[in-house]
C-alpha cells in the first residue's frame, strides 16, 4: 500500500512539473500576428541576459525562443523576473506574451547599479501579446514585476529592444471622426469667427497629427435615397468654411460619414430600389462640398442577401467617385470586428477602413484593451482579405462600464483629479469602474500600428479629447510617439 501511494505521489509530481515547466500545448501559427516577429533583425537585449526570478521559476525559459514554455509564478501578486544585461544598454521597448489571460497589473522598472530602481513603465494586463513603449532609458536591470493577476501567472516571452525610427515611405494615417455640435453652437451663437477663435474651437493643433477627417453625426440618408441634414444645409456648409480655413495649408482630407438609417429593411430599399437616386445624391453631395471622400457605417448587414446588395452598391459608388468627383476620390469603411462577408472584388475597390476596435467587450469587461482592442482586430481584418495599406486601427476617447453596459463615458468629461498617464481605470460617480484607454496606452496601440506597417489609426471621437495643450491630451500623445519612432520618407 505504501509502494501504491509514493507511485502516486511520484506520477502526481511529474505531472505538476510538466504543466509548470512546459505547460498545456498551445496552437502555433507562423501566420498568427502574436507569433510573428515585429522586430526582425533587431536584437532582443535579453537573448544574452542573466536572469534571475523573486516568487517564480524558470526564468530563463522567457527567452528560450521556444512557444511552448514559461516563467511560472507562484504566487499572484508581487513575483518578478528581473534580467542583468551585463553593461549599460539603452533600451525603449519591450514585447511581453502570457500564457492565459491571468495578470491584471504590471510594472517595468530599471537600474544601473541594481540597488536604486526607477519605474519606467506600468499597465494593467499582458495577454497573448503586450507590446510596451516608453521613452529610452540607460540602465544595466531590467525587472518586471506582476502586480496582480487573477491567478498564478505565466510569461512565455520578455523581449527587450532599442528600436530606431521606422523608415516609412507613405504616410502613416491619423484619422479621427468629428462631432460638430458644440461648433454648430458657437457658429450660430457668434457668427462669423476671429481667427484666433477658430482655432480655439476646432483646437487646431490636433490637425498637426490629424491626417483625415470624418465629419460625423449631422448627415443621413433616407430610404428613399435624400440625404438630410440635421441643423441645415447652411449651417453644414458653413461650418465646413470655417474648418478649411483653420486647416489652412495642412496636408488634411475632408470626408463626411454618411449615416444610413437605423433599420436594414429601410437600408435595403435604398441600396436597391431607390439605388440610382442615393448614388446621384451621394456624388452630388461630395462634389458641392468639394470633399476628399465618403464614409459609410452600416452597423451591421446581417443576412448574405444584405451583404449581396451593399457589396455590389460599394463597387458601384466607388466607380462614379472616382469617374464623377476625381480619380483619386476615396472610398472609406467603418467595419467591426465580426460576421463580416464582403466580396474580394469589393474590398480591392475599399481605400480606408476604419477598424473599431472598441465596445469589444473582453473578459474582464475591458472595451478596447491592448490585445482585444488591437492584436485581434486587426489578425480579423487581415483574414477577411483586406490588407495591411487599407487598415486604419481605431481606438476610443471615451470610456465604458466595466459590466458590459456600453453607455460612453468621455475623457475629457472626467474629473481632472483624477487623470493619469497609466492609469486605463477611472471611478465615475454613480456608474462605477469605466475603462478608458490612457496616453501610454495610445501609444503603445499606435507603435504597434506602425510596427505592423498599417496604413494608421483612427480615432473615436475627437473632441472627446482634452485640450492640445493638457501633457494628458490623447491626440498629443499620438503626436510624441509618432514623431519619436516614425520617419516618413515622402
Amino acid at each position: 500500500m505504501k509502494k501504491v501511494t509514493i507511485a502516486i505521489v511520484l506520477a502526481f509530481l511529474v505531472a505538476l512539473g510538466i504543466v509548470w515547466g512546459v505547460g498545456f500545448s498551445s496552437y502555433f501559427d507562423e501566420n498568427l500576428l502574436v507569433n510573428q516577429n515585429l522586430f526582425e533583425g533587431e536584437s532582443n537585449l535579453l537573448s544574452n541576459a542573466k536572469l534571475s526570478s523573486s516568487g517564480g521559476f524558470f526564468a530563463g525559459r522567457t527567452t528560450d525562443n521556444k512557444e511552448h514554455t514559461a516563467w511560472r509564478g507562484f504566487r499572484r501578486k508581487g513575483s518578478s523576473i528581473t534580467a542583468d544585461l551585463g553593461s549599460l544598454q539603452d533600451f525603449n521597448t519591450v514585447v511581453l506574451k502570457e500564457k492565459g489571460m491571468n495578470i491584471q497589473e504590471f510594472t517595468l522598472e530599471v537600474s544601473q547599479n541594481g540597488t536604486h530602481w526607477k519605474e519606467v513603465y506600468r499597465s494593467d494586463k499582458i495577454e497573448p501579446y503586450r507590446l510596451s513603449t516608453f521613452d529610452s532609458v540607460s540602465a544595466q536591470y531590467i525587472r518586471l514585476t506582476i502586480e496582480d493577476s487573477q491567478r498564478l501567472p505565466a510569461i512565455t516571452d520578455f523581449e527587450l529592444y532599442a528600436i530606431d525610427k521606422v523608415q516609412r515611405d507613405d504616410p502613416f494615417r491619423v484619422t479621427a471622426y468629428m462631432s460638430v455640435g458644440h461648433i454648430y453652437d458657437a457658429i450660430e451663437k457668434e457668427g462669423g469667427l476671429t481667427a484666433e477663435r477658430r482655432n480655439e474651437i476646432f483646437q487646431t493643433e490636433y490637425f498637426d497629427t490629424v491626417t483625415d477627417v470624418f465629419f460625423i453625426f449631422d448627415i443621413r440618408w433616407d430610404e428613399h435615397g435624400v440625404i438630410s441634414y440635421d441643423r441645415g444645409k447652411d449651417l453644414f456648409a458653413e461650418t465646413l468654411r470655417e474648418f478649411k480655413a483653420m486647416i489652412g495649408d495642412r496636408d488634411v482630407n475632408i470626408f463626411v460619414t454618411l449615416l444610413n438609417p437605423h433599420d436594414n429593411a429601410k437600408v435595403m430599399r435604398a441600396i436597391t430600389d431607390s439605388r440610382e437616386t442615393l448614388l446621384t445624391n451621394m456624388i452630388d453631395f461630395v462634389n458641392e462640398h468639394e470633399l476628399d471622400g465618403i464614409d459609410l457605417d452600416w452597423e451591421f448587414p446581417f443576412t448574405q442577401d444584405e451583404f449581396d446588395a451593399y457589396n455590389s452598391f460599394l463597387r458601384e459608388l466607388k466607380h462614379r467617385l472616382i469617374t464623377e468627383v476625381k480619380p483619386d476620390a476615396q472610398l472609406s469603411l467603418a467595419l467591426a470586428t465580426w460576421a463580416l462577408m464582403y466580396e474580394q472584388e469589393t474590398i480591392d475597390i475599399i481605400d480606408q477602413v476604419q477598424v473599431m476596435g472598441y465596445d469589444i467587450l473582453d473578459q474582464d469587461g475591458e472595451h478596447a484593451s491592448f490585445f482585444g482592442g488591437m492584436v485581434q482586430p486587426l489578425q480579423y481584418i487581415l483574414d477577411q482579405g483586406f490588407t495591411k495599406e487599407q487598415i486604419n486601427l481605431g481606438f476610443p476617447f471615451y470610456g465604458t462600464y466595466k459590466e458590459g453596459r456600453m453607455e460612453q463615458y468621455i475623457y475629457n468629461q472626467m474629473d481632472p483629479s483624477l487623470w493619469d498617464y497609466w492609469n486605463n481605470w477611472y471611478p465615475v460617480e454613480g456608474v462605477g469602474d469605466v475603462y478608458y484607454n490612457s496616453p501610454a496606452m495610445l501609444k503603445d496601440k499606435t507603435a504597434y500600428a506602425m510596427y505592423t506597417d498599417v496604413g494608421g489609426v483612427m480615432i473615436f471621437s475627437l473632441y472627446c479629447d482634452v485640450p492640445y495643450s493638457n501633457p494628458l491630451s490623447l491626440t498629443r500623445s499620438l503626436t510624441e510617439i509618432i514623431d519619436s519612432r516614425l520617419d516618413v520618407q515622402n
